[in-house]
């Protein structure tokens, strides 16, 4: 049975409305946004301290990474611009290890189950790509993200350089850094 013209006129409409989010990241409910001021030309403000748990179970707090440039990547693996990301964040930091960068990929999902299977296997993973579960989005919340994936360089001040939301090309960035 096939769709009616008006059934198709809908879900033509419902693509092209959602398009755009799909293409641009994944929304999450807006709040405050202490890091817009990171954003390009903006003055650095303080980046939001937090400890949460990792992949390997530690607990994890962004003031150990004092003295380093970090990168806080807020991630979900139901967020379809993440996944295609995952590739290029984690060269990122491969590339970045040299410089002394360490990334925290903050994933918002609920559990580990879905994190590990987004994840690549462990071995190709590069010891400064940490992973942390924040499930209850409060981390995300405090940095103000509200459109996966956002990313948030933390200075070795840590205050926020610079915000990036929606998916990057994290090759050419990682170049300019």
């Amino acid at each position: 049975m096939g769709l009616r013209g008006s059934a198709k006129r809908v879900i033509f409409l419902a693509c092209l409305v959602s398009a755009p989010l799909v293409l641009a990241g994944c929304p999450k409910s807006r709040s405050v946004d202490p890091g817009a001021g990171g954003e390009a030309g903006g003055a650095a403000v303080s980046a939001a301290g937090f400890a949460l748990e990792s992949l390997s179970g530690k607990r994890v707090e962004l003031s150990a990474y004092r003295g380093r440039q970090v990168l806080v990547h807020f991630w979900a693996s139901w967020c379809p611009p993440c996944l295609p990301e995952l590739p290029q964040i984690l060269a990122f930091a491969s590339k970045m290890q040299a410089k002394d960068w360490v990334v925290l990929a903050v994933s918002t999902d609920t559990d580990w189950g879905k994190v590990r299977a987004a994840l690549p296997a462990k071995e190709s993973i590069p010891s400064n790509f940490i992973v942390l579960l924040d499930p209850d989005s409060k981390v995300a919340e405090a940095y103000g993200s509200y459109m996966y994936p956002e990313s948030y360089w933390v200075n070795a001040a840590g205050r926020i350089e610079r915000k990036w939301v929606g998916p990057q090309p994290w090759e050419q960035i990682s170049g300019s850094l």
